[in-house]
């Protein structure tokens, strides 16, 4: 079964879907490693429209915290309509296990359904994830999605896709940062993807990425703890494909 290869938040996809590199509520479902990246509660939900079409959507939910050391992240996303559709409940936990090095690992509740009496699914899986800050502007990431190769079925051996992913991180500046990452399923194609962020005000940020599927662009815009992320995707035959994310950050 085939998992999304471009990360959550419309952050990320604005970035070409390069996203276990970055910090924020979609750690949670993207690299639980990253949530070790902050201090404080965040939570996040958003809203995606695949090639504007309403049965195709995704959403998808987050909230990160930490207890001192230990950082917690909870994740849901659910995609589909009345013949098929999918959701994932995701729970995770990260620690700073040296300096500038951090590791987490979660397991995530599947629930896949068919319609027509043709029933549903329910599979666990297993994610790990780690985050090595080279210098203070340069970091590097890796992700490990169902590395135990998670079966939905003994009739046809269907199985949960497994992948793995490795990211990297610049900060140029303050207002300047590029990511980059590749992915690569068990039994899929390499995923290639890169995105550029500009703030020209503390308050804004001006997102534009690309990957081997599709290229992308989008804007955050943060209002007192709330940032609203807003991105869109294109690819040629299919079309555009809008997304719509707000964050909250709570007070420190």
């Amino acid at each position: 079964m085939a998992q999304d290869t471009e990360a959550y938040g419309a952050g990320a996809r604005a970035l070409g879907g390069s996203g276990i590199s970055l910090t924020d509520a979609w750690s949670a479902l993207n690299n639980p490693a990253s949530l070790a990246g902050f201090e404080g509660l965040t939570a996040g939900i958003s809203y995606r429209n695949r090639f504007l079409v309403s049965e195709m959507a995704d959403k998808s939910a987050a909230v990160c915290f930490n207890i001192g050391d230990s950082h917690f992240g909870i994740g849901f996303t659910s995609f589909g309509y009345s013949l098929f559709s999918r959701s994932r409940m995701s729970l995770s936990f990260a620690r700073p296990l040296a300096k500038g090095f951090f590791a987490g690992a979660g397991v995530n509740y599947h629930l896949l359904r068919l319609g027509e009496n043709y029933g549903s699914r329910r599979v666990l899986t297993a994610q790990l994830g780690a985050i090595y800050q080279i210098t203070k502007k340069v970091s590097l990431a890796a992700q490990v999605f169902n590395p135990t190769n998670s079966r939905i079925n003994d009739y046809a051996d269907e199985r949960m896709e497994s992948m793995l992913r490795l990211g990297m991180r610049c900060d140029f500046s303050k207002r300047v940062f590029a990511v980059a990452e590749v992915a690569k399923a068990l039994n899929g194609k390499l995923f290639i993807a890169g995105g550029l962020s500009y703030s020209p005000h503390e308050k804004l940020m001006l997102r534009i990425g690309a990957n081997n599927q599709s290229f992308s662009f989008g804007v955050g815009a943060v209002f007192g703890q709330f940032l609203f992320d807003l991105s869109a995707s294109y690819r040629s035959i299919p079309g555009f494909t809008p997304e719509l994310s707000l964050l909250y950050n709570a007070p420190q």
